[in-house]
């Protein structure tokens, strides 16, 4: 009987080491993680409080920017110092703002952001920034003046000031049926029109008349030459355009128009099959006053 209560007390020693020692395993483990756990709330709450530090340093430096005038007294060189109530912490907030040696209108703005963490310890954040002070209205002067600037180089590219009065003098020769030589002369008067926007670096020059024909005459075309821009030209039985839209803005247009037809150019310069007019320094349209008269001989001349 003895001797079997001294086996069972010894099976339940062996036991109770056992759980002795899981215990202790257990108990270590559950410390790692609650230290872990409280490492990692303390990393979150640090980061919320730095980020916080940073927005209320960076709203100082907006509030500075936002001066009104070049003499605000915010924008006074010296060192200052508030207190602001965060969510994650209380903060310290000290700010300069010092004048650039070498220039006047620059301010150096420096702002820092204090607080004390949860374990006890001193943060703080720091940014700083570069000021250039101008006087708001001075800006919106300076504004309107470019804008009527803009303006006016518009009015100007676009053609706004119309055109004018027109004077021209024409020459021609030619060979074909007949014989003779002459000069003509014509005056004419236009209106000239432009579109454009501003910025435009050409403009358009239309040069325009019409024909008078008889005796069974017939217009054939015209001939371009002497010209300094690209000149299109076209006609009909009754009139005769030429154009001109690539014209530099500030320069003029020079060219010769030359007239055939199967009869007599009477008008300009009357000779056998062809006449001309030399038009030298246009800068705007010509609408009329430069006819070209076709007879059949040039005896009707």
């Amino acid at each position: 009987m003895s001797n079997r209560v001294e086996t069972v007390s010894k099976t339940s020693g062996v036991a109770l080491l056992e759980v002795l020692v899981a215990f202790v395993t257990l108990s270590g483990g559950l410390l790692a993680v609650l230290n872990f756990h409280a490492a990692a709330q303390n990393n979150t709450s640090e980061a919320k409080a730095r980020a916080e530090a940073v927005a209320v340093a960076e709203a100082k430096l907006h509030e500075l920017e936002s001066y009104l005038s070049g003499t605000d007294a915010r924008l006074t060189d010296g060192d200052y110092e508030d207190a602001v109530a965060g969510t994650t912490a209380n903060f310290e907030r000290n700010w300069t703002v010092s004048t650039d040696v070498t220039l006047a209108t620059q301010r150096h703005l420096d702002v820092s952001v204090g607080w004390t963490d949860r374990a006890g310890d001193v943060q703080s954040v720091e940014i700083g920034s570069e000021l250039y002070v101008e006087t708001p209205t001075d800006s919106i002067a300076n504004m309107l003046e470019v804008i009527e600037m803009a303006k006016a180089e518009s009015y100007w590219f676009s053609g706004g000031g119309g055109g004018g009065g027109g004077e021209g003098e024409g020459e021609g020769e030619g060979e074909g049926e007949g014989e003779g030589e002459g000069e003509g002369e014509g005056e004419g008067e236009g209106e000239g029109e432009g579109e454009g926007g501003g910025g435009q670096s050409t403009y358009t020059i239309v040069v325009s008349s019409s024909l008078t024909v008889g005796n069974g005459a017939q217009f054939h075309g015209m001939t371009v030459s002497d010209n300094n821009y690209a000149v299109v030209c076209t006609n009909t039985s009754i009139d005769w355009t030429c154009t001109a839209d690539t014209v530099a803005v500030g320069d003029y247009l020079d060219f010769t128009v030359t007239f055939s037809t199967n009869k007599w150019v009477c008008e300009p310069g009357y000779s056998s099959g062809s006449g001309a007019y030399v038009f030298d320094g246009l800068g705007h349209d010509i609408t009329a006053g430069y006819p070209a008269v076709i007879k059949k001989r040039s005896a009707d001349c």
